[in-house]
Formats: structure tokens, sequence, C-alpha cells
């Protein structure tokens, strides 16, 4: 199609295409062509997409304005004393498609934005480009004939073989051997046995250690063990001869309670401690309580250890008004605020000691030392 203000022979020049006919359009001289002739757009029918303040030229006006503007100013100019160097342009990287949007007719209205580097950090402006909607669909063609079969072309030739990978191995590390926590290691690809053909190579970053987890809980106290059997006595000595009556001594100090061990075979039983320091071991096939005494003195301690052979599970009950604490792993404390700590199916093996915290009612109870299976915790009800 030849865009010309001129008519057939003005078309003829420019497009060479011989366009005979003129079209009424001052923007369109000369009508489509089979030929496929050049466009040619006359500068008063390009429209402007954004005004241009310096030039007084406002969007939507036509190029040729624009030049008409651009040319008054040239024309004004006098040749004066050579300015200073400007700044160093920058340059365009890549536009990028950052909106798009339909128009009213269906039309899409792409936004594309000018980028001064490849990490988008320098933006230059942005266009848009609205695409035209698709005309009516013309009608089709009558079929042509069907054209020869082409002859066969000749075989390609067979491409080189691969290469296959024999094996790695391990050939350097930025540490003093491989596999240090930390380090990268350099492991090279053979294609052969002999290692003769290099592949490449690939590293291996090695994770460093983890920090330490916290403690664990320290574990009870064992069950003591059977006392030995009496040897035999010794052959009495001559009797010396009686010494002087020595003074007194001083009174030594009270020693600490013992432990009071009992086997729990019992299911479904209250088993109230007494107040003084007990400990119990659990062989009950079926749910067994544990109730806590009342009054107990501060610092009265309890031991329950729970065996393979309690596995009807077991329970500690507080007395009225008692409440059971313990600080877990996280050390965040739990309360039973019901006074019920049950260790069931899942933990009935767990072994627990608990010591009175209150020096009045007797009321608090706080679980200072337990092994946990698996560590689970008990249920705090």
């Amino acid at each position: 199609m030849c865009l010309n203000t001129g008519c057939s022979s003005g078309c003829n020049d420019n497009c060479g295409c011989g366009c005979d006919s003129c079209c009424n359009n001052d923007c369109n001289s000369c009508c489509e062509e089979t030929c496929g002739c050049s466009i040619e757009l006359s500068a008063a029918c390009v429209r402007l997409g954004l005004p241009l303040e310096c030039l007084g030229v406002v969007n939507g006006a036509s190029l040729e304005q624009a030049l008409e503007a651009i040319d008054a100013i040239i024309c004004t100019l006098s040749s004066g004393a050579d300015g200073e160097d400007g700044d160093d342009g920058q340059g365009i990287d890549h536009t990028s498609l950052t909106n798009s949007t339909v128009g009213p007719s269906g039309e899409a209205i792409n936004t594309y934005t000018i980028w001064g580097d490849a990490g988008e950090t320098i933006n230059l402006g942005t266009f848009t480009i609205t695409d035209g909607i698709n005309g009516a669909d013309g009608a089709d063609g009558t079929d042509g004939t069907n054209g020869t079969n082409g002859t066969n072309g000749t075989n390609g030739t067979n491409g080189v073989d691969g290469q296959g990978i024999d094996h790695t191995s391990f050939t350097a590390s930025t540490g003093a051997s491989q596999g240090l926590p930390g380090e990268t290691d350099t492991y090279t690809i053979w294609g052969d046995a002999g290692e003769t053909i290099n592949l490449g190579t690939f590293t291996v970053y090695n994770g460093a250690d983890g920090s330490q987890g916290i403690q664990g809980f320290q574990g009870i106290q064992g069950i003591p063990g059977t006392n030995g059997t009496n040897g035999t006595n010794g052959t009495n000595g001559t009797n010396g001869t009686n010494g002087a009556d020595g003074a007194d001594g001083a009174d030594g100090l009270n020693g600490q309670g013992g432990w009071q061990w009992t086997i729990d075979l019992t299911p479904g039983v209250h088993i109230v401690f007494p107040t003084a320091n007990t400990a119990s071991v659990m062989e009950n096939a079926g749910f067994a309580t544990i109730r806590l005494p009342l009054g107990a003195p501060l610092g009265t301690s309890i031991k329950i250890v729970g065996t393979p052979q309690s596995t009807g599970g077991w329970k500690l009950q507080g007395n009225v008004g008692q409440t059971i604490e313990m600080t877990d792993p996280a050390n965040s404390l739990i309360t039973s605020a019901g006074g019920d700590v049950i260790f069931a199916a899942t933990n009935y093996s767990d072994s627990v000691t608990l010591t009175m915290r209150d020096n009045g009612a007797g009321l608090r109870w706080v679980i200072t030392d337990g092994i946990f299976a698996g560590g689970v915790l008990p249920t705090f009800i």
C-alpha cells in the first residue's frame, strides 16, 4: 500500500509497483496493490502520543507540527562559543512489559518500562503500545490444485558418539581434607577408568555442624541394691587393759532420711503416700492412681519409677487444693490446674521425682527430675 499526498504518478515513483488508481484519502492516496508497495506516511498524518513542552507541541499534534517547531528554533540559533561537555547519557539496557489493560473495543493496551541496567534499578520512562483489534475474516479462497510430490532428501550423516561418565573422584578442597564441615570439596567427572577423559568438575559444600542441643533431664536415682552377706567373724584377740573414759564428744548432725521403697502391683487403687520421703516402683497391669499426701513439709520428696511391667498406665493425683508443676525443656512452666498428671500407654515406663515447694499449706508439688520415654511429656490436666 502506498501512502502519499500525490496520485498515481507519485505512487509509481515511490513504490515502483504500478499503482494506477487513487483513493480519496489525503493520507493514503494510492490504493492497495498486489505487488506489496512500501508504506510512506505524510508527516501531517502521524500523531504524537506525548506533549513536547519545550517546543509548545501538545499531545496529539502531528509530526509535521513538531518538525516545524524544531525548524523554527534551529533558524533562530546563532553560532556561539562551544559549551562544556554534557554529562554522559544513560543508555537503554532493555525494555519489559509492566502493565496490560483492555481498551473499550477489546484492544490490548500494553505499557512497557525502559530500563538503563540489567538489574532494573534505573527507570528511564515508559511507553504504551495499543494493539489493533482483529478485522473481519475475509472470504475463503478457492482451493488450489495439489502440487507434485517432492523427491526424497538424502540421509543425513550420523552424529558423533556421545561420551558417557565412567566415574567421579575427589580432587581438591578448601579445607585440609575431604568432608570437613564448612569447607567446599571439588570432584572431577571422568569418562574413562584411566582418568584421561576429563568431562568437567562440580563442587560440594559441606554444611557446618549445628549447635549443641539443650541438656536433657537428669535420670532418677536407681533402686538401692540388696545388702551383701556378712563376713565371717575373726578370732577374738586378747583383752587389753581398760583405758580411762574419755570426755563425751559433741552431738553429730542429723543424717538425711533414706528412701522407703515399695513395689505397687495393684491397679485402680488410690495409693496415699505418707509425709516422709518414699518411693514406689510401678508394676501394675491395670491403670493405677497415686494420690499425693496433704500436709507434707517443705522439701519432702516422692519418687515414682515406671517399669515395662506397668503397662496399665498410671497418674499422679494431687490432694484437695494441690497443683503439680514442671518446667519443660523449652524453659516454660507447665501447671496441672486440676491436680492430675497422666502417664498413659505411651509413657507408662517414665520416672519422676516430686518435691514439696510450699512452706505453708503444702499445696504445691514440683516435678524436679524426670525421665520421659522418647522425649514425650505426660499429660497435665
